[in-house]
């Protein structure tokens, strides 16, 4: 069985390991570059598995992207995503983010909620995982308090991870 082809979009310095890495500036780990605002440059349903830590919310377009992820990942293709969370101090600090993400970022793209006409790209939510802020791991707080209430604490999480599998 031929190895299974892993994309980083936005990989900057830091590709994941085995992956074709894309971004938009030429650094010695990046393999294609590219303009993530026009297009991802690869064919139809090519990539089995496509990551992207810390991109997306620099783009234009977010329905867009997740479009264009779809579009290239094969069906039943997994999809693991990284973005700042919209209750930390970093997603709003960088003057170039464009979007901000909670818990239900990708849920207009299932058939599980109303709203869900905006694409007709689907996918299966696998994971959601909030991240807590590297700063706060040792905070005393953190071992004490319910999630409910540290959710409700700016800038206790600083990262929301999702993990989507493909709908073709």
């Amino acid at each position: 069985m031929p190895d299974k082809i892993i994309v980083d979009l936005g990989c900057g310095r830091r590709k994941y390991p085995n992956s074709i890495g894309i971004d938009r500036i030429k650094l010695k780990s990046v393999d294609i570059i590219a303009d993530l605002n026009k297009s991802i440059p690869l064919k139809s349903d090519s990539v089995d598995v496509f990551v992207s830590f810390h991109c997306i919310q620099h783009l234009n377009d977010f329905i867009f992207v997740v479009e264009e992820i779809h579009r290239v990942v094969k069906p039943n293709g997994v999809v693991k995503i990284k973005l700042p969370y919209f209750n930390c101090f970093d997603a709003f600090t960088d003057p170039t983010h464009k979007h901000f993400f909670t818990e239900r970022a990708f849920d207009y793209f299932t058939d599980e909620i109303y709203f869900n006409y905006y694409s007709k790209t689907k996918f299966k939510i696998v994971k959601k995982k909030l991240n807590l802020n590297p700063h706060l791991r040792n905070n005393i707080l953190s071992l004490f308090l319910p999630q409910k209430i540290l959710k409700a604490i700016f800038d206790v999480y600083n990262e929301i991870e999702f993990e989507l599998v493909v709908i073709k």
